[in-house]
């Protein structure tokens, strides 16, 4: 299911009022179960709804920049990014929990789970 507010995080008097504008325009009724199709119709790429209020003003954010030029990317250089990409993320994740695993941050979880198994609460995989 798809919903315009939702999608465009809109919230509030301001968010419904704007949200049903948005819906408006775009053919939309919006309630759920419309497609992404009319939003895209109206709007170009549905992941911008969202930055539309910005790009009015003439600002792009560093991340619209970089939104726009990944959507820029062939199929082979996307391919290309988003394997890279994973692998940064996943590297980054790794070093997180390594310092919050360094400053004792996990420690409670940790005793919680060994407090578990030696109470015979774990079952063997």
């Amino acid at each position: 299911m798809y919903h315009l507010a939702a999608r465009t995080g809109m919230t509030g008097t301001w968010g419904a009022k704007r949200c049903a504008m948005l819906a408006e325009q775009s053919g939309c009724c919006g309630r759920a179960g419309k497609t992404r199709a009319a939003e895209s119709q109206a709007f170009g790429s549905p992941g911008r709804l969202r930055y539309n209020r910005f790009r009015r003003r003439g600002v792009m954010s560093e991340v619209e920049q970089i939104e726009q030029q990944i959507e820029g990317l062939d199929d082979r250089a996307f391919a290309r990014f988003r394997e890279w990409f994973i692998e940064y993320d996943h590297a980054r994740w790794d070093r997180q929990i390594e310092a919050d695993s360094a400053a004792g941050k996990l420690d409670a979880l940790a005793e919680k789970a060994l407090a578990e198994h030696r109470a015979g609460k774990t079952r063997r995989l």
